[in-house]
Formats: structure tokens, sequence, C-alpha cells
């Protein structure tokens, strides 16, 4: 008895220490007024090295799932983890630095500052890791280099194509090593071509280990992923 609870014991630290996001019972409802439950009772998991697509309609409570294990927001009533580490127990600046350091986000419209570099736009992301600006110089070229942006590295947003900002968008969120990437329709302001280059470099960053959560409305960004969640008014219903 005793090799197996230790067996046992085992086998739990080695999910713990797997799993990247965990919800358990989470809710949120927007204060208004009138107020307005988003999210009921959310229970999933995603574990280190998944892609995973978020799927459903508009008002089904995609974007405050994405808010929440974004950390940008709180949630009425449950727990959220990230990377282990209960984020609804910690004060707004530890949550900051935890967002820092574990997420790295994608948005639709790319949110560059237009009078920055490209690799100004990525070494932004850096201010809570390190204070030296030589180090996130040469960590920011790094990401670029990965995204393929080495040569356009010196160049303002204007002077890039859509899919080049959305590289650098990408670059700027993998530049801290996080354990996590969450992507809210990445490819929406993307030609059919730029979307798949785009999508080429998220399946050359899921097979080097990341972990990627993708908010979709596209099948073909979804059929990427390697599994689903589906929302509906609110609930995960698959």
């Amino acid at each position: 008895m005793s090799l197996i609870r230790r067996k046992q014991s085992r086998d739990d630290t080695f999910l713990q220490v797997n799993s990247v996001v965990k919800m358990e019972g989470v809710s949120y409802v927007y204060k208004g007024p009138p107020p307005l439950q988003a999210l009921y009772d959310i229970n999933m998991e995603i574990i280190r090295g998944e892609y995973v697509a978020i799927l459903g309609p508009s008002g089904s409570g995609k974007s405050t799932f994405l808010n929440l294990v974004g950390l940008l927001d709180r949630s009425t009533s449950g727990k959220i983890y990230i990377d282990n580490i209960d984020a609804e127990t910690l004060n707004e600046r530890t949550r900051s630095s935890l967002r820092a350091r574990k997420i790295g986000f994608v948005f639709q419209s790319f949110h560059l500052l237009s009078y920055k570099s490209a690799l100004e736009n990525v070494m932004l992301a850096q201010l809570y890791i390190t204070n030296s600006r030589k180090q996130r110089s040469a960590n920011a070229l790094e990401a670029l280099e990965k995204v393929g942006l080495t040569k356009r590295a010196y160049a303002l947003p204007s002077e890039l194509s859509g899919g080049e900002r959305q590289r650098v968008a990408i670059a700027r969120a993998i530049v801290n090593k996080p354990s996590l990437i969450l992507c809210d329709e990445p490819t929406g302001n993307l030609d059919s071509t730029t979307a798949a280059k785009v999508l080429d470099i998220l399946d050359e960053l899921s097979l080097s280990g990341l972990t990627l959560v993708v908010i979709t409305h596209s099948k073909q960004v979804a059929d990427r992923a390697k599994r689903s969640l589906l929302f509906s008014d609110g609930m995960l219903v698959r």
C-alpha cells in the first residue's frame, strides 16, 4: 500500500507541474448595471505544450475567458492557477509581474507603438524582467530572428506589412520565454496567404514546446490546434 501511495503522489506532482492553466469553478459577472453573468462555473485544465483553440459565437464568453486567464480581470468566484500559482490570491503588483513573466499576448490589432521600431516594441515587454537595456535588446533581436524579422528590426510599424506587424507582436509575446501564449483572433486582420504564414509560425512555436491558446472564429485557425474548447452562453460545453 505504501508503494502505491508514493507512486500516486509522484503522479500528482507530475500533473501539477505540467499544468499551465487550471480553472476551478470559475464564474464572472459584469457589474453593470444591470449585472450580466458572462461565465458559469468553468472547470478546465491546459497542460504544458498543448495547442488549444477556443471556439464559440460572439457573446459566448471567449473574450472574458481570455481576460481571466491573462490576469487582466479577476474572477467573481472560483480559482485560477497559472503554472500552479493561485493567481486570485495575489495583489495587483504581483499579478502584473506574474503576467509579464508567464504570459505572452498576441492580438488581432497588433497593439504596437507607432513611434517605436520593431525592436523597441519587443523590448518593451521586458521591463518587468531586466533593467539592462543591452540585455533587452539582445533578447528582442533573438525573438525577432525566430519570426524571421531580423532585417526589419529598426523599421517602424508604418513601414511594415500587416503580416510583419503581427510577427513583431508574436516576437514581443515570446521574448520573455513565457509559459503561455494567448492569441485573440491573430489572423483576423490578415489576408489568407499572410494568415497561413502567421499560423505556420504558431505551429513552429507549438512544436518547440510552447503552450498556445488561440481564440478564433476561423476554421482554418482552429484546425491547426490539437484540442478545442467550445463556449456557449458563458458555459464550457465541449
